[in-house]
């Protein structure tokens, strides 16, 4: 049921390209994984991309909706990282012009996949003088609305990263709160649930993700989806 590239246009193609997906689950549609995971799961989802089309999350200023992302948590193996590839295809296929709040009409990368260890090795980078680390960060951060990511997913965030003087944490936090504050959504994948951040994270990040998701439990109906695929 994988949609067909070719019958995406030409600034469609660029953006998918554009959005370091791998390369496994492209074409990958949300119909695809409906019978996987639960129906609650793709009514938040749904709901959630709703709001993005019709211009409530991105730089929605003044809406209780603005910035706000999605957590996806669940076992590994539940599909998270699967789920998480969909929604950004479909993104990229079905949000309006306006509603990435774009100055020009031509938006590079409006969806960014990154994998949580990369992005703390881009932060590393930067710290060592790279400059194409900072660009990127850059575009991470939303320092600039023209080459801003809109929609940021931050996949396999989890209790194995952190480390002792909290410097992974710290990085999180401030990439996750600066996206917000900007109106800039992000998608997090984690085998942590929402119940247990501020335990693994602290309790002012607990606070706060809370109002920067919307929480949602990965359940593969068929138990571990790579062991079934």
């Amino acid at each position: 049921m994988t949609y067909s590239h070719d019958l995406l246009t030409p600034r469609e193609q660029l953006q998918i390209s554009a959005a370091n997906l791998p390369r496994r689950f492209l074409g990958l549609e949300l119909e695809d994984l409906r019978d996987e995971s639960s129906e609650t799961a793709h009514l938040v989802v749904d709901q959630w991309l709703g709001a993005v089309r019709s211009g409530r999350v991105i730089r929605a200023d003044g809406r209780s909706t603005c910035g706000r992302g999605l957590l996806l948590y669940g076992k590994p193996g539940a599909g998270k990282t699967a789920l998480s590839c969909a929604i950004a295809q479909d993104l990229i296929r079905t949000v309006p012009s306006e509603s990435w709040q774009a100055k020009e009409r031509r938006l590079e990368r409006p969806v960014y996949f990154a994998t949580y260890p990369k992005i703390l090795q881009l932060m590393k980078d930067r710290m060592d003088g790279d400059d194409k680390a900072d660009a990127m960060l850059r575009q991470m951060f939303g320092e600039d609305q023209s080459t801003a990511i809109r929609v940021l997913i931050m996949d396999d965030l989890g209790k194995e990263y952190r480390n002792v003087n909290g410097w992974a944490e710290t990085m999180f936090d401030h990439l996750l709160r600066t996206r917000f504050d900007q109106g800039w959504p992000t998608i997090v994948t984690t085998n942590v649930p929402l119940r247990d951040w501020s335990q693994v994270y602290g309790e002012p990040m607990g606070s706060f993700a809370h109002e920067a998701f919307d929480s949602l439990a990965i359940i593969c109906v068929g138990g571990d989806r790579r062991r079934t695929e």
